[in-house]
């Protein structure tokens, strides 16, 4: 199955059709009447499938209800189905090699129920009925993860690879020493790996024959990369090059481009030898393309667009062009409007008249440069899900018009006021009456009969506007229909029991997750128990013991969602014997909201005593609890290291028992974080010469930090110095140790001076040595920029008020690190050029506000705690002068002290309190008021003490 790729932004996209099959069906659509392109829509079914909130594809009902929706709203022409990836790599015992997936059997429940019910050809022929061109979306660079690829979260392992990169893993890219090996990707310079990618299309075009194209991407969904040229160094590849340029890739410099270059004649070898087999069925191809440069593969924007995950190869468009490769060339979701347009540009003239399409990834339309002549790809995001644009009015409610019920009941969730012309500049404003308040008589009387209507879209709607109005009197509405309606319409009515919830409401959940056990409905009551209150705790824990396993996971995995309490803790201590694993690895799980003595006991006995799959949960949870990044490990991180030296020590050569391949990442990562305890009890591992896939294993954990959760990016250089504490290869060295220092208390977040920074370059806060912290928009972006200019003796950095969507904000962050109950100091020279400029400095949480300080240019500072604002104090400082400002955060007990002066030695505000539970996961700085206002700071640095 794909793996999950919920993007959380609008992407944008287009196409010239110049298809010989003649041109696709166009014309204005009801929310962009003077949009005088042509427009398709890309549906990724493994996410509507995990997803309540995108549009339902459970059913051929469903699917047809969503394309009548999508085409009469938008008038397409052609729907780009995911689906066909699923169905490819879907068939047991085929093409893809599934591993442990206990916490994913519901999600691939839902996949199965999917391919087995045939939802993919119901969806071709929906579409056929409607005039609609039905391509498919699949992968040329994705052939999904290796075991440990995802491991590091601590939910089980990844999802599987294709079959004949499990056999034959010599066909995976390697590093330079030949360690590690490359998530998602395999090396085309073999050709028996290329071979059996087109042999699995082949197959699936015979078996699914109602396809009129595929659309290829040509990223990678994971987060396993350390910096983009890791990886493509193994044995064929390096050979070729060495015979053309007598170097040796991986003892010696050697050009990049060169390299570039190779691997991607190998990639259109491979797109050469596919499109025979499309050829031969008689199917168009499409390949997606990086605007921001076209000659490499396109970042994973879940990702955030840092790295690419496939590694830097050349993309030969134009060569592609000149050999009639493809069908169809889609610049991708990255950059801007500006961005897309030249790359069309630059990629039309290349095309001229021969019949290939060009797309471009945009939901929204395009300024009138274009010319009218643009396909956009649009994909699913919640505002397309709520009919007419504008408003209609309340008696629309009992119209026949699905879309216009939509219409309203949007309203009616969003409040008066809240129209489409606020979010996407609609033209289209019907005539309107401005709705009353409405009481619950009137939803009683009007919106709860839509729960039963026909329409899937119009009853998920109903579900929500009832659950925003918060009235107690609907709950038995909305119970009913998490019991009897299809799996989203629940999964959403499972939602609004979140939000207000009864006496019934606990009982009802229980039912329906026995009765529909699947990961979407699972994954919304977990969150739903979330936000129950105290007087629902002893329904919840009697949920734990009930005779249905899957009834038990589900209320066990609730309580890592809630307060922690005496009872649940005690529940879920006796869940930690269940008989059932997926019950035990719950407990363990939700035990992360539980610390005690007790737990910590119990969790230790688990790692003693369980399977692997339930011990490195609980060993990820131990790490959640003790984690240090200091040089110092107390007595919890010693007895805890104590206790998985031993289990990490299984990892050897050959050895077969379940979990083998992957549990070594997130206990090696938990050893990792018990401080200089774990990571010696690692190098000794690394060092003890009994096992070289033992000590490869511990090399990884100590020198390459993944976890699964984000990008940890390192320098190239970086990565290179930990090389030679690889054992066993030419000039391995030994490691130093690392020492135990109880007065090395102070850890860096980020420090930066700037000084080293060239204007341009790519830059990272922190110790490259140590995890670090990283700039998430410092360098090759817009704003800010490093320039000398009135700089403190060197470079500073610069940052404007930008037009909005424009970078305006700098920040930075440790990509392994949130910071909850420490101390954290602060510190930074600020200037502002003139007096009408001002500045915001301080910290931000994973959600909600920051909490910091705004400074003006005549030298008054604000306190902002992240709840409210304090009075101005006058810091003394002038306008153009560089002046030093601190902030010390007390998360523990939740104050917030501000400094000035050269040495920090004059405190402006001090005990200023900061919310409950805050909690920090960046620096942020950003300039305020109007645009092109500029603030410059240097010597920023951020410590924090445990």
């Amino acid at each position: 199955m794909p793996p999950l790729s919920v993007l959380p932004f609008l992407c944008l996209a287009l196409s010239v059709s110049l298809a010989a099959a003649g041109p696709p069906k166009s014309g204005p659509s009801r929310y962009y009447p003077e949009d005088r392109g042509t427009r398709s829509w890309l549906l990724s079914t493994g996410d509507s499938l995990a997803v309540a909130e995108m549009f339902p594809v459970d059913t051929p009902q469903q699917v047809e209800q969503v394309f009548a929706n999508i085409d009469d709203l938008f008038n397409i022409h052609r729907i780009i189905w995911r689906g066909a990836q699923s169905d490819r790599l879907a068939p047991e015992g085929g093409y893809l090699v599934r591993f442990d997936d206990s916490f994913r059997k519901g999600l691939f429940d839902l996949f199965t129920r999917f391919s087995q019910n045939k939802i993919s050809e119901a969806a071709a022929k929906a579409a056929k009925a409607r005039g609609l061109e039905f391509w498919g979306m699949d992968s040329l660079t994705e052939m999904h993860n290796l075991p440990w690829v995802d491991a590091g979260k601590g939910f089980g392992s990844s999802v599987g690879v294709a079959r004949h990169l499990y056999e034959h893993p010599e066909f995976i890219p390697t590093d330079r020493i030949g360690l590690r090996k490359q998530g998602g990707m395999m090396s085309y310079a073999y050709p028996e790996a290329r071979a059996a990618v087109v042999r699995s299309f082949d197959e699936f075009l015979t078996a699914h024959p109602y396809y009129d194209g595929i659309w290829l991407y040509t990223f990678v969904e994971n987060f396993d990369q350390q910096f983009e040229d890791e990886f493509g160094f193994e044995p064929p590849l390096v050979e070729e090059y060495r015979k053309r340029y007598g170097v040796d890739l991986r003892t010696a410099p050697f050009d990049k481009q060169k390299w570039y270059d190779l691997k991607g004649e190998y990639f259109t070898q491979f797109l050469r030898e596919l499109r025979a087999v499309f050829n031969k069925h008689g199917k168009k191809l499409a390949v997606t393309l990086d605007p921001t440069r076209l000659d490499r593969p396109v970042p994973w924007l879940a990702g955030g667009a840092q790295l690419r995950p496939t590694g830097r190869f050349t993309i030969e468009w134009k060569k592609w062009i000149d050999e009639g490769l493809v069908d169809e060339l889609n610049l991708y979701c990255v950059g801007g409007e500006d961005v897309y347009f030249n790359a069309w540009r630059q990629v039309s003239t290349a095309i001229g008249e021969r019949p290939i399409r060009l797309s471009v990834y945009n939901s929204a339309p395009l300024p009138e440069r274009w010319g009218g002549a643009v396909d956009r790809v649009m994909q699913d995001v919640p505002w397309q899900h709520r009919g007419y644009p504008g408003k209609r009015p309340l008696s629309e409610l009992g119209s026949a018009d699905p879309y216009a019920k939509l219409n309203v009941l949007y309203q009616l969730q969003a409040g008066e006021g809240a129209t489409y012309t606020q979010m996407l500049n609609e033209r289209v404003e019907p005539p309107a009456e401005t709705p009353a308040k409405v009481d619950g008589a009137f939803l009683l009387k009007h919106v709860v009969p839509l729960l039963k209507d026909p329409h899937v879209l119009v009853r998920r709607q109903a579900v929500n506007a009832l659950a925003a109005s918060g009235d107690p009197q609907f709950l038995p509405y909305l119970e009913d229909r998490l019991l009897n309606d299809e799996n989203t319409v629940q999964a959403l009515a499972m939602r609004a029991l979140g939000k207000m919830n009864g006496p019934n409401s606990v009982a009802a959940i229980r039912e329906a997750v026995a009765k529909n056990p699947n990961w979407m409905l699972a994954e919304e009551a977990i969150k739903a128990f979330g936000k129950f209150g105290p007087e629902r705790l002893q329904e919840r824990l009697a949920g734990c013991k009930d005779a249905d396993p899957h009834v038990r996971y589900v209320f066990c995995f609730g309580f890592s969602r809630s307060p922690a309490s005496p009872e649940a803790e005690a529940v879920l201590l006796e869940a930690l014997k269940d008989p059932d694993e997926t019950v035990r690895y719950a407990a363990a799980f939700a035990l992360t909201n539980f610390r005690s003595d007790a737990v910590k006991a119990a969790l230790l006995g688990v790692v003693r005593n369980d399977n692997l799959y339930v011990a490195q949960r609980a060993a990820v949870t131990l790490g959640n609890h003790y984690a240090t990044l200091g040089n110092y490990s107390g007595p919890e991180q010693r007895e805890i290291a104590a206790a998985l030296e031993p289990l990490f020590e299984k990892f050897r050569t050959g050895e077969t028992f379940r979990g083998s391949q992957w549990a070594w990442r997130p206990i090696g990562n938990t050893l990792y974080q018990m401080g200089p305890a774990g990571r010696n009890a690692l190098r000794r591992i690394l060092l003890n010469g009994k096992d070289p896939y033992l000590a490869d294993r511990a090399w990884e954990v100590l020198y390459t930090r993944v976890d699964g959760w984000g990008w940890r990016p390192l320098a190239e250089e970086a990565v290179l110095a930990n090389y030679p504490f690889a054992q066993g290869r030419p000039g391995a060295t030994v490691p130093p140790p690392f020492p135990d220092d109880a007065e090395a208390a102070e850890i860096v977040f980020v420090e930066q001076d700037f000084d080293a920074l060239a204007p341009g370059s790519e830059s990272r806060a922190g110790d490259y040595r140590q995890p670090p912290g990283m700039w998430l928009n410092l360098g090759k972006a817009p704003n800010p920029t490093v320039q000398a200019l009135h700089a403190r003796g060197g470079n500073a950095v610069e940052i404007v008020r930008a037009a909005p969507g424009k970078p305006s904000t700098l920040e930075a962050r440790r990509m392994d690190l949130t910071l909850t109950d420490q101390q954290v100091a602060l510190s930074a020279w600020v200037r502002l050029p003139h007096a009408g400029a001002k500045l915001f400095i301080g910290m931000r949480p994973a959600r909600g506000d920051s909490a910091g300080v705004t400074i003006d240019g005549s030298g008054k500072l604000t306190c902002i705690t992240g709840s409210g604002k304090l009075p101005a104090v006058d810091t003394g400082a002038v306008v153009e002068s560089w002046f030093r400002i601190g902030i010390d955060y007390d998360l523990r007990n939740r104050t917030m002290r501000v400094r000035t002066g050269k040495d920090l030695e004059q405190t402006l505000a001090k005990d200023v309190a900061l919310p409950e539970g805050q909690s920090f996961v960046a620096f942020i700085a950003s300039p305020q008021g109007l645009l092109n206002t500029k603030a410059q700071m240097d010597d920023i640095r951020v410590t924090f003490r445990e």
